[in-house]
Parts: C-alpha cells; structure tokens; sequence
C-alpha cells in the first residue's frame, strides 16, 4: 500500500522527489533513496509494512545512524 505517512513529515511510499524504480523484463520495484553514505535496505513484511508503519521506523533510523 502506497501513500502518504501521516505519522511522519516524509512521505514515504509516494514520495516524487525520492522515489525511483528499477525495471527488470518482469518487474518494475519502486525505492527512495535518503542521505548519503553506505546504504540501509528496508524491507517490508511480517507484521509490519504500511507506510505509516515504516516511516516510522525510517525516522528512528535516520536519528541513529545520522541519515537525515
């Protein structure tokens, strides 16, 4: 599900500015990419996946790891 975050500033999952894709001959995935530096890959699944659910995550991440 692809939307805007109410429970962060950034709008994660829809985000036009950020948002790229990658096309393969039978997929085309959508990403972001934030900040600089060695990447983190954050995945969806389990229990949790939503952008609301995610962002929130992203954001406590971007506090540790200076990503912001």
């Amino acid at each position: 599900m692809q939307g805007n975050n109410p429970g962060s500033s950034t709008p994660y999952g829809d985000n036009l500015k950020s948002g790229k894709y990658a096309q393969t001959s039978d997929a085309k995935i959508y990403y972001e990419v934030y900040g600089k530096g060695e990447p983190i890959l954050i995945l969806h699944g389990g229990g949790v996946g939503s952008p609301y659910e995610m962002g929130k995550i992203i954001d406590e991440l971007k506090k540790i790891t200076k990503l912001s």
